[in-house]
């Protein structure tokens, strides 16, 4: 990104808006460059595309360091406007460029946390073979926000690969019958039908003024799943089931409500059977979603999200929650859909969950935590402890590999800041 350096243009701002006269609010090329080259730890990188609402493809880049006093940064370091496609080998010049101008080397970048899109993995290809890394894999951090998303998609949408995922009562023609006219189908068309008529957004929203039991002010307007926005599904499920209405129909409704296209009582449990379980994906996303600063919470409570030793506990979690919700399924008006559908969602769930063995930090994040330690991977792993050893080789082999980075931080300051990271009484 690119700082005013023009002391006349820095006074028209500052004459704007005074506040900004701070030196902080508006850092140079060269003094960022020198932050985050002098602090003793790795910089570790995010980077993501997409297009504005006037078209303009960008990508932006964003560091991630420990300052001297131990403290998580983060600053923004380019937007560069990428007008080739965003192919894997365009995406590792765009981002080796920023790295560069920063200075920012081999020994001194740490991980990169990306989403899973192949032409990122394309992209640590490039980039590994630039930066002379042995391996990209090892680099990469998957974002977990895009993991959970996948999962509830592969739940609920799940095509991809259905031998050995389908119940032995359900075949793949009535699965391919259920996506379009089951009761997420339904939803989703309802929805959409809703969203796209004025009429009909106004009968709803007339409803809901003269619905004296609502707990909500005002009106609520539905929500639409998409492809893109995390865990939009489980919004939109919970939008629905907040606003349904209870008792039978009062007056002719549109089309898109005809007797085929409503959602029947069955189909509400259905629903709020997979809003539930959905439920638990939505409260791993909140706890990983931060940027690892520790926070004033709601309630007072001080606390920090999107740390990487959370990762490995909340796939355990997730993953017994399906083996949960599976075992209450013969209680759902469709039992067999819901044990293909969560099928889907564990083979999607254990793919990720087993693609961290390419990369030790999650597992060195996890055992170097003082308040979980070896403790965890011994109770989750209790079945494989040859793996454990194995995993023990690797995360000394990988410290090594990493010691190359300088580390001035005082002895006293770490040894402070990790007491406080334990637990609290």
């Amino acid at each position: 990104m690119r700082f005013s350096e023009s002391e006349s243009l820095r006074d028209i701002f500052n004459y704007l808006n005074p506040i900004i006269s701070a030196t902080d609010a508006h850092p140079s090329h060269d003094s960022i460059r020198r932050r985050i080259t002098d602090d003793p730890s790795h910089v570790h990188i995010t980077f993501d595309g997409w297009t504005s609402r006037n078209r303009h493809p960008l990508f932006g880049i964003v560091a991630f360091f420990l300052d001297h006093e131990f403290r998580p940064q983060k600053i923004v370091l380019g937007l560069p406007n990428l007008t080739d496609r965003h192919t894997g080998e365009n995406i590792a010049e765009g981002v080796q460029n920023i790295l560069e101008a920063f200075d920012l080397g081999r020994d001194k970048i740490g991980y990169f946390t990306l989403d899973n899109a192949s032409s990122n993995e394309t992209a640590m290809v490039h980039l590994a073979q630039r930066f002379q890394w042995d391996n990209s894999r090892a680099r990469r951090v998957r974002c977990f926000g895009h993991v959970v998303h996948l999962v509830a998609r592969a739940m609920l949408f799940g095509k991809d690969d259905a031998s050995g995922v389908l119940e032995d009562d359900i075949d793949a023609e009535a699965y391919d019958v259920w996506l379009k006219r089951g009761p997420i189908g339904k939803l989703h068309n309802t929805m959409v039908w809703i969203n796209r008529s004025n009429r009909v957004t106004e009968m709803l929203r007339e409803a809901q003024r003269q619905d004296t039991e609502k707990s909500w002010p005002g009106s609520l307007d539905v929500i639409i799943g998409n492809n893109t926005r995390w865990l939009s599904q489980f919004y939109m499920m919970s939008r629905a089931l907040k606003s349904k209405r209870k008792g039978g129909r009062q007056r002719p409704l549109p089309r898109c409500l005809d007797d085929e296209s409503l959602l029947t009582e069955e189909d509400w449990k259905t629903i709020g059977f997979y809003h539930d379980l959905l439920r638990h994906f939505e409260t791993c996303v909140k706890k990983l979603e931060g940027d690892g600063k520790q926070r004033i919470r709601k309630g007072g409570k001080e606390a920090a999200y999107g740390l990487v030793q959370d990762i490995c506990p909340a796939y355990e979690w997730l993953m017994g929650h399906l083996e949960e919700a599976k075992s209450r399924a013969d209680r759902t008006p469709e039992p067999a859909q819901c044990r293909t559908n969560i099928n889907f969602a564990w083979v999607k769930l254990n793919k990720y969950y087993s693609a961290i063995d390419q990369s030790p930090v999650y597992y060195a994040a996890t055992v170097l935590h003082p308040a979980i330690r070896w403790d965890f991977l011994h109770r989750a792993y209790r079945e494989r402890p040859d793996w454990i050893g194995k995993l023990s080789n690797s995360l000394t082999a990988s410290g090594r590999s990493t010691s190359n980075c300088r580390s001035n931080l005082n002895e006293a300051t770490m040894t402070s800041y990790v007491q406080s990271r334990g637990p609290r009484k």
